[in-house]
């Protein structure tokens, strides 16, 4: 694991062994961490948190110091630096969560839930608020207090803070968005997942995970923007363009889309050979990828939707059984600074740069021009 600011790494594994590092030079700063059932750093890097079965302990990642022991919170699972300046949030399969203070005046408070916890706990972005999901419940704490003050009954699903602090739902039973309250802060129950966010934040994806459904809906008031018809299975992965003009998506039948958000046509359709797992752009929007699960991955110049990149990952004895790519493109570098996809591992997709002759033609630039 490593640290916000990149300064520090935490390992651990199953024999008990257990180190935190120096990222830059690779000396460990501590080297009794012990097997680690759960950890986390700060946002700042500088504490790290660390649980096994017995309670939790935080080092200062920086000196590898020990800070302070927290015990009798047993088999955790779940660790979260709260966005309160020293409180930590300690879940555990039990079905109870504790909130620390981190002044030394030990557990501050604890609730037990229904049963083990499921999701979370996830923080509102002003440290008010604490969420869990649990057993088909959404339960919302007042974090000063550890009062529980709503508890909200969804069918299937999970929930999320939105960036304003309204809870996001989602709950498969209902048809459309419906606004709400939990306690103090609005909700927004949602038919199906946000498949993608524009990069301004202000319009979403819905999808379902039942039917060939996807909606683009104005993320302030909820107001349905486009209605996506057409698609030829369950979407899989979606991005917008970073102007916001069109959407792409890929569904379980293997097929690529591209919509124009204004009118809401499917303005282009590619074949991907294999069930699609991920769209992705650049961030100047020059380029699109899809990824499918088996076999390739394609890279389009959005200026004209024509291929420039297609790889096809190996297959047979040997071969890697799945793709995993980035969620993003890397900082600074577009898919025009890649000009071959080679996969090496199960684990990892290795982009290898090749410096070639201009006087040359590669492939992938015979195939952008049709050639």
């Amino acid at each position: 694991m490593l640290s916000p600011d990149g300064e520090s790494v935490l390992t651990s594994d199953t024999n008990g062994n257990g180190a935190i590092w120096d990222a830059r030079t690779g000396i460990p700063r501590a080297t009794t961490i012990g097997r680690a059932t759960a950890a986390a750093f700060d946002e700042s890097g500088t504490w790290v948190a660390v649980a096994d079965r017995s309670g939790v302990r935080v080092w200062n990642a920086h000196t590898g110091t020990l800070h302070q022991t927290l015990a009798g919170h047993y088999w955790i699972t779940v660790v979260l630096f709260g966005r309160v300046p020293e409180m930590l949030v300690t879940a555990s399969e039990d079905g109870t969560a504790r909130v620390w203070s981190l002044r030394g005046a030990g557990k501050e408070w604890q609730a037990t839930l229904r049963d083990s916890v499921a999701e979370g706990p996830v923080f509102s972005s002003d440290g008010k608020w604490l969420m869990t999901r649990s057993s088909g419940s959404v339960i919302l704490w007042e974090v000063s207090t550890g009062r529980e003050m709503a508890r909200h009954e969804i069918v299937a699903g999970g929930a999320v803070f939105a960036r304003d602090d309204r809870i996001l739902l989602v709950d498969h039973a209902v048809k459309s968005p419906v606004a709400g309250q939990i306690g103090n802060v609005s909700t927004v129950t949602l038919p199906g997942p946000v498949a993608a966010e524009s990069s301004d934040g202000k319009l979403v994806l819905l999808v379902s995970d039942s039917s060939y459904l996807a909606e683009v809906r104005n993320r302030a008031s909820w107001d349905l923007v486009a209605d996506l018809q057409g698609l030829g299975g369950q979407v899989t992965g979606a991005v917008f363009a970073p102007d916001s003009r069109w959407v792409m998506t890929v569904d379980a039948s293997g097929r690529a889309a591209v919509w124009d958000i204004a009118t809401e046509r499917m303005e282009h359709a590619f074949e991907l050979g294999n069930r699609g797992s991920r769209a992705l752009v650049s961030p100047d929007g020059r380029w699109a990828t899809a990824v499918a699960d088996l076999p390739s991955i394609t890279v389009w110049d959005t200026s004209t939707w024509r291929p420039r990149h297609r790889t096809r990952v190996e297959t047979g004895p040997g071969a890697p059984p799945s793709v995993q790519t980035a969620r993003a493109w890397p900082s600074a570098t577009t898919a025009a600074n890649y000009e071959s996809w080679t996969f090496r591992a199960a684990s990892s997709c290795r982009r290898s740069r090749r410096t070639r002759d201009p006087s040359v033609r590669s492939r992938s630039a015979a195939m952008a021009d049709g050639s």
